[in-house]
């Protein structure tokens, strides 16, 4: 039996989302809803939600279904905060209900593809990511939250927690505010391995690239290209690595139809999710300090 989904969110993304689920046989969309999605709470023919909706509404539309007992997918950011990032975490275990986290990346078969071949260019010591694009510029958020939680979820899967970070941003269409146009972080990692990520949503150039730099070679994915995708480069020369061609967010949607089926745990929950949200807050308290290291808690 397919299960039934509500999606919340009909702006651009959630449309792609609602597409997508129609080409899923495993899931069933039952119902959409925009500002007026309180009204899927009397609902008891609902599944799962998946919630495309500007991150500010975020924490307040999960942690309503979640307490009814409903499992979520919260696309990213989790939430615009910590704070809010640790009620979902928290009302989840205490509820026993899944959170999945919109971390499209992961499930990106090209993605999987470089986390399978890391052997092959030995330990691992350095990763950069960049993503450009030409808008949209976010009004209430900055590229910074925009872009990076998409890096920093493969970086964190690949490496797992950083100890610190320091981040610089640049807002060029609203100056003096937090609200980036162009921003920069440097992790640090254990075992001296460091992770650099720019992203600028003002570029007439889009890249979208992450590099795996290890003793041996390295690894690069550029998300732009049409095939060959991934490429692994070492003393031989560069060659393609093979992977399953499929998009990221299929993928992601069935392993959220399997979640609800199976009860089982998402390759990106809410403590994945609160993570990512706590190391972008560190950033934040980074820039404001002229870019001094933060820990990362």
């Amino acid at each position: 039996m397919a299960v039934r989904l509500a999606l919340i969110g009909v702006g651009k993304w959630g449309i792609k989302i609602e597409a997508t689920l129609k080409t899923l046989p495993g899931a069933e969309l039952a119902y959409t809803a925009g500002r007026d999605w309180k009204q899927l709470l009397g609902k008891d023919d609902i599944d799962g939600v998946i919630i495309a909706t500007p991150p500010a509404s975020h924490a307040e539309i999960a942690l309503a279904f979640i307490e009814r007992g409903t499992p979520v997918l919260i696309e990213k950011p989790m939430t615009l905060s910590l704070a809010d990032a640790d009620a979902i975490v928290t009302t989840s275990k205490n509820n026993a209900v899944p959170v999945m986290v919109g971390h499209e990346h992961l499930y990106n078969p090209a993605f999987e593809a470089l986390k399978d071949s890391l052997s092959a260019i030995g330990t691992v010591t350095r990763i950069e990511g960049r993503e450009a694009h030409d808008g949209p510029i976010r009004p209430d958020y900055s590229t910074m939250w925009d872009s990076m939680p998409h890096d920093l979820s493969m970086m964190l899967s690949l490496l797992g927690m950083p100890l610190s970070v320091k981040a610089k941003g640049r807002a060029i269409t609203k100056p003096g505010t937090n609200l980036y146009d162009e921003a920069r972080m440097e992790l640090t990692f254990p075992n001296s391995v460091t992770g650099t990520i720019e992203s600028d949503w003002l570029s007439k150039e889009k890249v979208r690239t992450l590099t795996v730099t290890g003793e041996r070679g390295y690894i690069t994915l550029d998300d732009t290209l049409s095939e060959n995708k991934v490429a692994l480069t070492d003393e031989t020369g560069t060659r393609p690595l093979l992977y399953l061609h499929a998009q990221p967010l299929t993928r992601e949607l069935e392993a959220f139809a399997s979640i609800i089926k199976r009860k089982g745990a998402p390759r990106s929950g809410a403590k994945d999710g609160r993570t990512t949200i706590a190391i972008l807050e560190a950033a934040e308290q980074s820039i404001a300090h002229g870019g001094e290291p933060v820990l990362i808690s």
